[in-house]
C-alpha cells in the first residue's frame, strides 16, 4: 500500500494494533501449550531470574511497572509456585523474590518470545538501520505520552 498523507494515520494505527496482537498471541500460545503463564508473567519471571533476591520495588523500577502491578504479578506467580518470596532479613519491610525450581524450568521450557525473535533478527541488520529504528520508536513513545 502506498503511504500518503491521507492513510498514514490508519497505517500507524494498524502497526500499533499489530504490536498489541503479537504479545496477545504469544500469551495465548503460552497458555494453550500448557506453560501456565502469560507473556507479562514470563517477563516478570525472566527479570527475577536475572536478578535473584530482587525486591518488589526494584522489580517495579526494572520493569517500569507500578509497584502494585508488580505485587499482583508476584502474588499470582507465588501461588503457582513459580517464585519464592520472603521478607528481607535485613529490612522486614522489604519483600525479596527469586525463582523457584519450577519457575526456572518454565523459563527454560517456554518457546522463544517475540522480543527474543526481534533481537535475533536485529543482529543481521546494519547498525545504521538499528539506530534509525531506535530513533523512530523513541519518538513514537514520546508522542504517545
Amino acid at each position: 500500500m502506498e503511504i500518503t498523507e491521507r492513510n498514514i494515520y490508519y497505517l500507524i494505527s494498524r502497526l500499533l494494533d499489530d504490536f498489541d496482537n503479537i504479545k496477545k498471541e504469544y500469551s495465548k500460545r503460552l497458555i494453550d501449550e500448557g506453560y501456565g503463564v502469560t507473556a507479562y508473567q514470563l517477563e516478570i519471571l525472566v527479570a527475577i531470574g536475572q536478578n535473584p533476591g530482587i525486591s518488589l520495588g526494584e522489580l517495579a523500577t526494572l520493569t517500569k511497572l507500578h509497584i502494585t502491578t508488580v505485587e499482583g504479578y508476584v502474588n499470582r506467580l507465588s501461588k503457582k509456585d513459580l517464585v519464592d518470596k520472603k521478607k528481607d532479613p535485613s529490612d522486614f519491610r522489604r519483600v525479596v523474590v527469586k525463582l523457584s525450581i519450577v519457575g526456572e524450568q518454565i523459563i527454560k521450557a517456554t518457546p522463544t518470545g517475540y522480543r527474543t525473535k526481534l533481537f535475533e533478527e536485529l543482529k543481521f541488520m546494519p547498525l545504521s538501520e538499528k539506530e534509525e529504528m531506535y530513533k523512530v520508536l523513541k519518538k513514537m513513545v514520546f508522542l504517545m505520552r
